[in-house]
């Protein structure tokens, strides 16, 4: 909005200025890519934090099924010396 000010003061006062108007749009244009760079970013912090909480989750089922077996090793340890 304020590059449309200030082209729209431009050509009002200086109509030759063509190449002030033309750096001014330049301008607004990399402004625009900045913010599209910041979403990119905003868009692959939420990502990393999805696969992170993913494997999280993966990380946790596989302590519970490593603490499981062995428990169940434990286990058979001592039924095989009870036996003898």
């Amino acid at each position: 909005r304020f590059v449309a000010v200030v082209l729209a003061w431009i050509q009002s006062n200086h109509p030759v200025s063509t190449n002030l108007m033309s750096l001014a749009l330049g301008a607004s244009v990399l402004g625009a890519v900045g913010h599209l760079a910041n979403l990119g970013q905003f868009v692959e912090i939420g990502q990393g934090h999805a696969y992170q909480r993913e494997q999280m989750a993966w990380a946790r089922r596989a302590y519970c099924l490593d603490s499981r077996a062995l428990r169940i090793d434990l286990l058979n340890a001592v039924k095989e010396d009870v036996r003898d």
